[in-house]
């Protein structure tokens, strides 16, 4: 029994160890390979970071994630939200007359759409007819508002429409349906786009780690062969 109780101590104490022992590799690869020394260059005369000592560790993983979440948007954008516009272009609905609600459409519990034509990428596409016209509206009223307006007057302010997900007509412009037909064209918006993504975001990890700080060199030791001095060597 007292040898069941040993083990079960020496699990929680190599449990409890394993924080520091991440945290002691995560220290050890960061100063290895991902902090540069700016104050070894002293050509450039650049006094950054603390001593010139600069942490490279969340930069590089913020800009790889960066790479890949954009590839994972894109490719949502062309594959989710392009359904929309590739549907409305079938359909064509191209004018006030030929649009069409969400129901007609097929999109009415999609969140992902509707939240893209209140205030997304498909709000700069897609044209709700009831919107337009309520727009133009508003601009009469500010014209004629601001037309007899005196110094004294307030400035003119409208309240922003609210689209009826229910009721509400979608188109797209004939004239704007092509390059929005190229710009969600679901082609080359598989997995293949996130696995580049993925390769790219990795080599100019490799590239920062391993050849910013040689480029550095090289260009610490440029500077210093075109100073005045230098040629008096």
């Amino acid at each position: 029994m007292s040898a069941l109780f040993s083990t079960f101590t020496m699990l929680g104490k190599d449990a409890s160890a394993q924080p520091s022992l991440f945290k002691e590799l995560w220290e050890y690869f960061s100063e290895k390979y991902f902090t540069l020394d700016i104050s070894q260059y002293e050509n450039l005369d650049i006094t950054i970071g603390n001593n010139g000592v600069i942490n490279l560790s969340w930069a590089i993983i913020a800009l790889c994630l960066g790479i890949i979440l954009a590839a994972i948007l894109g490719v949502y954008e062309k594959r989710g939200l392009g359904e929309f516009v590739r549907k409305l272009i079938y359909e064509e609905c191209y004018t006030p007359e030929s649009a069409k609600t969400l129901t007609e459409l097929g999109f009415t519990k999609n969140t992902a759409v509707r939240a893209a034509l209140r205030a997304g990428s498909l709000s700069k596409v897609v044209v709700c007819t009831q919107k337009q016209a309520y727009d133009a509206e508003i601009e009469q009223k500010k014209a004629a508002y601001e037309q007899n307006a005196t110094k004294d007057s307030p400035p003119f302010k409208s309240v922003r429409y609210k689209i009826n997900y229910e009721t509400d007509t979608f188109y797209i412009p004939k004239e704007a349906s092509y390059a929005a037909d190229v710009r969600y064209d679901k082609k080359g918006s598989g997995i293949g786009t996130i696995l580049i993504a993925v390769v790219i975001a990795l080599l100019l990890a490799v590239f920062v780690i391993f050849i910013l700080p040689d480029m550095m060199r090289l260009l610490d030791n440029f500077v210093g062969m075109m100073r005045p001095e230098a040629n008096y060597h």
